[in-house]
């Protein structure tokens, strides 16, 4: 196995400061393999032989975005909308996850407790809401009398 490149470790965890780089040995010859330090940055992991590489696929990582804490007010409009669709459908469960940043709704009949909905926009959780519901009346045989 050829001598690790300690020199360039260096430079590049120098440069790198939101990564974690390290070297693991593979095939003979050394990887190069940065792995973020805060959630949100872009890309997750890289892993190569060739440093130009890592530096080129490092050099246009976005960034996380900082967190902006919502005012009451604006914490206040997303729970309200979460109550209306609430209001809309009454079999289904529908909460604001603030760490999330998502709506999420859950069904209330024993039947579907495993069924989750996710959504960025309110308008997007109640149409996912009226296709679930349109497909289990779709499934749902018809009662002859």
């Amino acid at each position: 196995m050829s001598t690790p490149p300690d020199a360039t470790l260096a430079a590049l965890r120098q440069e790198f400061p939101g990564y974690r780089v390290w070297l693991e040995p593979a095939c003979g010859r050394y990887r190069f393999v940065a792995r973020r330090l805060h959630p949100g940055t872009r890309p997750h992991t890289v892993i190569t032989s060739d440093p130009a590489e890592l530096r080129a696929a490092l050099a246009v990582a976005a960034p996380p975005r900082p967190a902006i804490p919502p005012s009451a007010a604006d914490r206040l409009a997303l729970w309200r909308e979460a109550w209306q669709i609430r209001r809309a459908h009454p079999k289904w469960a529908v909460l604001w996850v603030a760490f999330a940043q998502q709506y999420q709704a859950f069904r209330l009949s024993r039947r579907h407790r495993d069924a989750i909905i996710t959504a960025a926009t309110p308008d997007h959780l109640a149409a996912q809401i009226e296709q679930a519901e349109q497909a289990d009346q779709a499934r749902r045989p018809r009662r002859t009398r």
